[in-house]
């Protein structure tokens, strides 16, 4: 039987009593995208032996399942393989090169971002290597109504300049193939619960139109700055037992590059729609 237990007020949920090597029911199905634009990120139950059919098909019950272009597979077009010693270009790198242990929401480059993401772990290391999720709901709710009011309707630019100029190993490694840019709204509206969120991100937003270079500069700093704090957080220590998906538009995750060793995730990424602010 299906069991969702919330992890905090803020973000999160752990689902128990699932079978993963079988397809849901409808209701069983609906539970699940609810809760997860609810709570933003799901830490499940796999049991032992999960196959990446059954990733799949997990994934498939949130949406359709989408062939990510900027990480290399490995065989599988939906299936791509994390491993923290290996980049495209060959180098031992990790979590570093790619920019994953900033704050960032996947794929905000693309004009459609993905909507969801499904992890599970392969290899791990003996200590560390945890990962971390922000809910942006929290993030938006929080900032005072005058704030709100100032970016509400104002769109951003997003780029993979902004991880190649902070990362040389990235742009060394051609990790994001040449630049990609996309605008998106800086605050966006959930389509299930109708809430507003914050949508900018360390990693990829340049700048916020309309502002001058200086006024955009400054409240980005903030904006980063007030993704970190700690209340819309939850913390995923992995072990060998837990798959995780999240909402990728609700929330914000980072690798914790705090680890030594291997570690290896299995990835597959759910299609995403235009975004309504």
């Amino acid at each position: 039987m299906l069991v969702l237990t919330p992890v905090s007020e803020s973000i999160g949920a752990t689902v128990t009593g699932l079978d993963l090597r079988v397809d849901q029911a409808a209701d069983v199905r609906d539970t699940l995208n609810r809760a997860l634009h609810e709570h933003g990120v799901l830490f499940v139950d796999c049991g032992d032996d999960l196959t990446d059919e059954d990733q799949k098909r997990f994934a498939a019950m949130f949406g359709t399942v989408h062939e990510y272009p900027f990480k290399a597979h490995d065989g599988d077009p939906f299936v791509l393989t994390l491993d923290s010693e290996v980049t495209p270009g060959g180098e031992a790198t990790g979590d570093a090169a790619y920019g994953t242990d900033r704050w960032h929401t996947d794929g905000t480059v693309m004009d459609v971002p993905p909507q969801a993401g499904v992890l599970r772990p392969i290899v791990l290391p003996t200590r560390g290597g945890d990962t971390l999720y922000a809910s942006m709901y929290a993030a938006y709710e929080s900032l005072s109504s005058r704030f709100q009011r100032l970016l509400d309707g104002l769109e951003a630019v997003h780029t993979t300049e902004s991880v190649y100029r902070a990362r040389p190993a990235a742009r060394a490694a051609n990790i994001f193939g040449a630049a990609t840019t996309a605008v998106h709204p800086v605050v966006v509206t959930d389509p299930i619960t109708k809430r507003k969120l914050l949508y900018v991100n360390s990693n990829y937003t340049e700048r916020i139109m309309g502002l001058s270079d200086a006024e955009s500069d400054a409240v980005l700093r903030m904006l980063f700055d007030h993704v970190n704090t700690p209340e819309f957080h939850v913390r995923l220590r992995w072990d060998m037992k837990t798959m995780v998906i999240w909402e990728n538009r609700v929330t914000q995750h980072r690798a914790v590059n705090d680890y030594r060793g291997r570690r290896v995730l299995r990835r597959v990424t759910v299609d995403g729609v235009l975004l309504a602010s």
